[in-house]
């Protein structure tokens, strides 16, 4: 296997998920999102920032599908914890959930923290052609990706998948 797939080796000084102010992260998301190459500029997403006011605390939340080229589609949810500096609201994602797909359902590339213990984050890779799982590993908030990290293994899986994993059908 390619070791650029693993994520596990990864260390980095700063966790790229501490918290942001709200309109930086906004601003940060809304250039990416026009940006990057791996996305079907002709599809419109569906994400869509929402607050939800949830025993007395504000909670953002950030969910829709992004449809990228090679029929892919990429299903986002997560969640974010708010607080206020001064008067700059500002967010910490907690939850997160990357389900990438073919249109026709069949699984590319899983990342979520979604299992009860929420510091553990989950790496799945599927083949593209069978859905089978080929690859897993577990990785510390740290290490896991940011949604264009996430764009680009999806761009990386499908451009290479038989080179990645040679032993594959």
């Amino acid at each position: 296997m390619d070791a650029d797939i693993s994520r596990s080796k990864i260390v980095r000084e700063n966790d790229p998920h501490n918290w942001n102010s709200y309109d930086h992260y906004r601003t940060i998301h809304d250039k990416r999102i026009a940006e990057h190459s791996f996305i079907d500029g002709t599809k419109p997403n569906t994400l869509e920032f929402q607050f939800h006011e949830f025993k007395d605390e504000l909670l953002l939340s950030l969910g829709g599908l992004v449809y990228c080229n090679h029929q892919i589609t990429l299903d986002v949810e997560k969640w974010f914890e708010t607080r206020y500096v001064g008067k700059q609201l500002q967010i910490n994602c907690f939850s997160y959930r990357y389900i990438a797909s073919k249109h026709r359902g069949t699984l590319i590339l899983k990342y979520h923290n979604l299992h009860e213990n929420h510091g553990e984050y989950f790496h799945r890779i599927f083949n593209p052609q069978s859905g089978e799982l080929v690859f897993t590993e577990v990785l510390k908030r740290s290490q896991f990706p940011t949604f264009t990290e996430v764009l680009d293994e999806m761009e990386l899986l499908t451009r290479n998948f038989t080179k990645i994993f040679p032993n594959m059908p």
